[in-house]
C-alpha cells in the first residue's frame, strides 16, 4: 500500500478572533473535508499568529468537539504586529474521513472585561491541515 500526504486549506485570508463588536467571531469556526485520510497516523494544522501579546495567554483549538492543541501567546518584540507560525500536531483518527470542523476558541480578556471587550483580539491566517492518506 502506498501512502500520500494531502493538505487541506481551511482559511486563507485573515480573520479576526474576539469581541464581535470589534469584527471578531467567537469562537472562529470553518468546515474542511479529509475524505480518504488514514486514521492510525498523525496529522497536523499549521496557521499563522497574530496579536496575542499577553503572557500565559492561549486559545483551545479543537476539531470534530475534539480538543487537538493550543495556540501559545508570543511576547518577543513587535509580538503584537507580527506574524508566527505554530503547528500543533494530533492523532488522525479526530479527524472523520469526509468533513470535519474546526473551531479556535476566543481568549478571555484577562485585565477588566468591559462590555464590549471581553475577548482578547487577535487573528489567524493561511490555517492548512496535513494528513495521510492511503493512495487506493
Amino acid at each position: 500500500m502506498t501512502v500520500l500526504a494531502d493538505f487541506e486549506v481551511i482559511q486563507a485570508g485573515s480573520a479576526l478572533i474576539g469581541d464581535p463588536t470589534s469584527g471578531g467571531e467567537s469562537p472562529w469556526a470553518r468546515s474542511f473535508n479529509t475524505g480518504g485520510r488514514l486514521a492510525d497516523t498523525k496529522a497536523f494544522i499549521k496557521l499563522m499568529v497574530q496579536g496575542i501579546a499577553v503572557v500565559g495567554a492561549s486559545a483551545e483549538v479543537e476539531i470534530n468537539k475534539t480538543l487537538i492543541g493550543t495556540i501559545f501567546s508570543n511576547t518577543s518584540s513587535g509580538s503584537f504586529i507580527d506574524w508566527h507560525t505554530q503547528t500543533i500536531i494530533f492523532d488522525g483518527s479526530v479527524l472523520k474521513d469526509g468533513v470535519n470542523r474546526i473551531s479556535i476558541k476566543a481568549i478571555p480578556e484577562f485585565s477588566s472585561p468591559t462590555p464590549g471587550n471581553f475577548f482578547l483580539d487577535f487573528s489567524i491566517r493561511s490555517v492548512v491541515c496535513f494528513f495521510r492518506q492511503d493512495s487506493d
